[in-house]
């Protein structure tokens, strides 16, 4: 199974090279596949960062955990539960809508049905989603977009009602979400 080593930081001002920097080591771990580093478009200082493997290597955990300065909001390593694609398109912007849930314990299977049934297909733009479940806590998930577009206000136009009926229907499973914003990609790594 494909492990996701993703943070989000709210950095010390200045702090962005250094993550930046942690997260493109000159020697990459072994069995790093791909990766973003991604920074919020209204807050410079809260930064994301994800990685994709498909191994276990403490390399991983080192640069998850020495990765900038700052607060943690979200931090740990996930399986990569699921993975749709939609219509691959160009786009003068690169954006990631991130949504970190907690959800009721015992309820992924229902959660994952219900999320599945209410989104079979994706809107032009987003152009893949990904959930995401943490492996030290089964009913924490978090939900990855990668969204490129030149109009991203038609994009989020478009979306957002297909966003709402899944918000409904994934609602009777989730105890509390944590965290629900986007970020910019500054960086989209890809590791030979």
């Amino acid at each position: 199974m494909v492990k996701v080593f993703f943070t989000v930081r709210r950095l010390q001002p200045g702090g962005f090279e250094e993550f930046r920097a942690a997260w493109a080591p000159a020697a990459m771990p072994r069995g790093w596949r791909r990766g973003f580093v991604l920074r919020h478009p209204n807050d410079r200082d809260q930064v994301a960062a994800l990685a994709m493997c498909h191994s276990t290597d403490e390399a991983f955990r080192e640069v998850l955990e020495s990765a900038g300065d700052g607060d943690t909001v979200v931090s740990g390593v996930y399986d990569l539960v699921h993975q749709q694609r939609g219509v691959e398109v160009r786009g003068a912007e690169t954006m990631v809508p991130v949504t970190a849930r907690r959800l009721r314990p015992g309820s992924f299977a229902d959660y994952f049905a219900a999320s599945r049934a209410a989104t079979p297909e994706l809107p032009l733009g987003l152009t893949s989603v990904m959930l995401l479940r943490s492996t030290d806590e089964p009913d924490e998930v978090v939900n990855l977009g990668l969204v490129r577009s030149d109009d991203v206000g038609r994009f989020w136009s478009a979306a957002n009602p297909v966003r709402s009926k899944m918000l409904e229907a994934i609602e009777p499973f989730v105890e509390e979400v944590g965290l629900d914003t986007t970020y910019q990609v500054v960086d989209e790594l890809a590791f030979v």
